[in-house]
């Protein structure tokens, strides 16, 4: 398998995968015109990407 036009989505999916077949708690969320460190930018993607993972790990922990 080659990644192809998209190797970050090839590599997330690989990494969902894994972490679910190993019995992880894992949530995949795909943002269109996402890039790799999204969550570190100053934008409105980045807002909610931070924020998708907040409610992940407050979740996690309750």
């Amino acid at each position: 398998m080659t990644p192809g036009p998209r190797p970050l989505l090839v590599d997330s999916l690989f990494v969902y995968m894994r972490l679910m077949a190993a019995g992880s708690a894992a949530q995949l969320a795909l943002q269109p015109g996402g890039v790799l460190g999204v969550n570190s930018l100053d934008d409105a993607l980045a807002q909610r990407a931070n924020a998708a993972v907040a409610r992940f790990v407050a979740e996690f922990l309750r």
